[in-house]
């Protein structure tokens, strides 16, 4: 079974991206969250180059690996070694949802990559593995995903002394 892994990523330093990016903010209105458009949530920092270190060193069984990204190219990428393919948003994406700044619209439209194994792992640029694993950390022998649960037993509540008390101090 082929299992390829998908990372999203973007410079944000790139004066084409920030341009983009602030050329389409501009035209929105006050609903959109300023916390959400800073450039702190595009900031590069070579993390992908260390994730895909991890995968080679941890994962080397991956069959293919797929960048996604907006019309950029990690300057320090050997783009002629044939394991790792950049696409670009507009290859996987309708033309009017392009541009986006949305992980989660980017990351409905992973699974249109073309050439894509029905079986992949995604990850962001700044996940890292940190141990070898096997094929049957992620996949059962045939094909069903594993997913790793933990029983979630709610939030702690307070009493209501210590909100009392808190209330008070303030």
């Amino acid at each position: 079974m082929d299992i390829d892994m998908v990372f999203c990523w973007c410079d944000g330093q790139d004066p084409a991206f920030i341009a983009r990016k602030n050329k389409y903010f501009q035209m929105e209105t006050e609903q959109i969250s300023d916390k959400s458009v800073r450039a702190h949530r595009f900031f590069d920092n070579d993390e992908l180059r260390y994730s895909l270190r991890s995968l080679e060193m941890y994962v080397p069984w991956i069959h293919h690996v797929y960048i996604v990204t907006d019309r950029q190219v990690p300057k320090w990428l050997n783009t002629a070694y044939d394991k790792v393919t950049v696409i670009d948003h507009s290859e996987i994406m309708p033309k009017e949802t392009i541009p986006t700044f949305c992980s989660t619209v980017i990351e409905r439209h992973l699974v249109d990559i073309p050439g894509l194994s029905e079986h992949f792992l995604y990850g962001n640029d700044d996940m890292f593995f940190g141990r070898p694993l096997t094929p049957d950390f992620f996949y059962r022998h045939e094909g069903r995903p594993i997913v790793y649960l933990k029983p979630f037993k709610g939030f702690p509540r307070l009493r209501m002394k210590t909100i009392t008390q808190l209330n008070m101090q303030a």
